[in-house]
Formats: C-alpha cells, structure tokens, sequence
C-alpha cells in the first residue's frame, strides 16, 4: 500500500475573467508519484462549456498560444499549469459565476480521472 495518491492536484488557483472577457483561467500543479508516466487528454467542467489546455510558447519575443490535447506527465514528477506556460482556459461559462463561485474541473488520464475544486478568485491583468 502506497502512501499517498498515486495522481495528485495541488497549488489550485481558478481566477475570474478579466473584465470585457468571459474566458477564465486555471492554475495547478500535477503531481505523478508513480513508476510510469500518467496521460492528461482531457478536461471538462461542470461550470463551462469547455476547458481546454493550452501552452503559451515565446518565439523571438512574441508570445504565442496553441492548443494541447494530451500532457504526460513523467513518472515520478510533476507538472505545473501556470502563467506563461501550460494553463486551462475555462471557456462558455454555463451560469453567472463571479469570485467567490466554487469551481470543479475534472481531469480526465487514460486510466484515471482526479476530480479538485477551489473558488474563482478575482483577477487582474498581472495574474
């Protein structure tokens, strides 16, 4: 019996739209404790119509963003969706959500699925 998830979340930050926009935002680390790399292909949201995971890449000074539809993540390691890199776009929001609102993304693994929750917070164009 192994100590802990073999499949972690941590680090959660769900952030609001910023204003003129209803795209959200999400930051969080994936944590793999196990022998074998572990396949993210898919996000979903019972508060949006599409979560979809992106990678932000800088060529010759111009940032640009594409879409992702599979992260592995390595054995015995960790992956971090933040600012500037790998993130969530949580896109179509389904009700009025504002900071404050609980959020859940489900992140769907070939053989896995890890469920977190955290509350939108209020965003602002440095975050």
């Amino acid at each position: 019996h192994e100590d802990g998830p073999s499949l972690d979340v941590k680090n959660v930050r769900i952030l609001a739209p910023l204003p003129g926009s209803d795209v959200g935002v999400a930051y969080f680390d994936v944590v793999n404790n196990t022998d074998a790399v572990s396949h993210l292909i898919n996000m979903s949201s019972p508060q949006y119509g599409q979560v979809a995971m992106h990678e932000t890449t800088e060529t010759k000074g111009i940032a640009r963003m594409r879409p992702v539809s599979t992260v592995p993540v390595p054995a015995n390691s960790e992956i971090k969706f933040s600012s500037g890199g790998l993130h969530v776009m949580l896109i179509d929001p389904l009700a009025e959500l504002g900071p404050g609102s609980q959020i859940t993304i489900q992140l769907h693994f070939e053989d896995n699925l890890l469920i977190v929750s955290a509350m939108l917070q209020p965003r602002r164009p440095t975050n």
